[in-house]
């Protein structure tokens, strides 16, 4: 799978909304762009190894016609700032930070697809960091992928943060200072 030529369309949803187009004149316009593209291209070698196996071609149709704009967050759960709402809820300051990101890209969202992925120190994610990997993973899955692709993905960013918690817990050691019981 890693091999693949994917082919992007990006559908313009303000041509439906704000010029009034039809779907099936923004459809034939997609065909076409996607048509034309291949005819430029005829000669490139990644347009010939596209085109020679009709049966496997992979386009995607970016969603809402707006790429994605992602940002990342990891908040500490015990931080006393988060206390107050983690001791009630797990997850919370995830949330939270969830709730920062969208302000501070607000200005961006009508143009982007905007999803903050907010993770914690202690493990929970925010409702939309876990939203868009299970959406991630069933698009791969859909792609012939392996099916535990999602399960990688998550098992890498929790060892991300684990690293992340153990170079914090090292840093309140003195300079030069060697552990030598497994720590």
């Amino acid at each position: 799978m890693s091999n693949t030529i994917v082919q992007y369309v990006l559908l313009r949803s303000d041509l439906l909304k704000e010029l009034g187009w039809s779907v099936g004149a923004l459809v034939a316009q997609a065909c076409h762009a996607s048509t034309a593209v291949l005819h430029l291209y005829k000669d490139d070698e990644q347009t010939i190894q596209y085109l020679s196996d009709l049966d496997n071609m992979h386009k995607v149709v970016l969603e809402r016609g707006r790429c994605l704009l992602w940002d990342a967050t990891c908040v500490s759960t015990f931080a006393l700032s988060h206390l107050g709402c983690t001791s009630r809820s797990a997850g919370a300051a995830a949330e939270n930070a969830a709730r920062f990101k969208h302000l501070k890209y607000s200005a961006l969202e009508p143009t982007y697809h905007f999803v903050p992925i907010s993770v914690e120190t202690a493990g929970p994610w925010g409702a939309e960091a876990k939203s868009l990997v299970w959406e991630l993973s069933r698009r791969l899955r859909d792609r012939g992928c392996d099916h535990r692709s999602g399960s990688y993905l998550v098992q890498q960013v929790a060892l991300a943060i684990q690293r992340g918690n153990a170079a914090g817990i090292m840093d309140t050691f003195e300079p030069g200072t060697t552990r030598n019981d497994g720590f």
